[in-house]
């Protein structure tokens, strides 16, 4: 599998301000910033969008997106998410208001998207791939996701507080190569890492520790604003297996 870890920065700063990524170039978790992805084109080719959950870091790009390819796919795309996401997109996004009903439209002429709700801990097919949606501890409902294609498989954990049941039995996948975990803060930002349920530097450690030694890990959701500090404090970690995820990576997972 090719992830690519969407571009994603403020001007002049590294960081992860919004969150997406994309799987061969079909397939997207989270939509943070997939309206602003390569061409209409590249972007139609996606069929498959995964999202963790509601927080507009997550979601921002999803209109631009399903605005950007209309009418060029002969399929519109699949939303993939947890009921109280698909219900949050309904009511506080594509409402008339902030954005045009998508959703209603897609009832009454040829559909922008479709929606399927996923149950957590219940494996089921997406395209090419299996995933599974991972419950996670955060302040609203969100799932991270297990991928597999049968070759090799990486899970995407970002926004929580530490989960350490979660994070082992995702090391006990037999095909997992990588995770992308988040990293919010830095250590003496504990505080506010605790109120918005997210790890520090110091919480991410912990949960490296709890993979094993051959699953490459990347660092994710990195608040711009701190990314220099944070980044340095995860590389004082001096631990092999951990590298940054920075914004615009590509990522080639060998089969396990």
């Amino acid at each position: 599998m090719r992830v690519h870890i969407l571009p994603s920065t403020v001007q002049g700063t590294p960081g992860h301000g919004l969150t997406g990524f994309v799987v061969d170039g079909v397939l997207a978790l989270d939509a943070g910033p997939l309206g602003q992805f390569g061409t209409c084109a590249e972007q139609a080719r996606i069929k498959d969008v995964l999202l963790t959950h509601a927080h507009l870091d997550h979601i921002a790009g999803l209109p631009m997106y399903l605005d950007n390819i209309y009418g060029l796919a002969e399929v519109p795309p699949t939303v993939h998410a947890l009921r109280p996401t698909i219900d949050a997109l309904q009511t506080h996004l594509f409402n008339d208001r902030l954005w045009p009903d998508f959703i209603g439209l897609s009832r009454a002429m040829a559909p922008f998207v479709a929606l399927k709700e996923v149950e957590p801990n219940r494996p089921f097919p997406c395209g090419n791939y299996t995933a599974i949606a991972i419950p996670l501890d955060h302040s609203i409902p969100t799932a991270g996701y297990l991928l597999d294609d049968g070759r090799s498989a990486f899970a995407l954990i970002t926004d929580t507080a530490p989960v350490p049941e979660i994070f082992q039995k995702l090391g006990r996948w037999p095909r997992l190569s990588a995770v992308f975990l988040e990293c919010s803060f830095p250590g003496r930002m504990k505080a506010l890492a605790e109120a918005s349920q997210h790890l520090t530097t110091d919480q991410f450690a912990e949960a490296v520790k709890l993979f094993p030694p051959g699953v490459s890990v990347y660092a994710t959701h990195i608040k711009p604003a701190h990314y220099a500090e944070t980044v340095a404090e995860i590389r004082a970690l001096g631990l092999s297996n951990v590298q940054i995820g920075e914004p615009g990576r590509i990522v080639e997972l060998s089969p396990q």
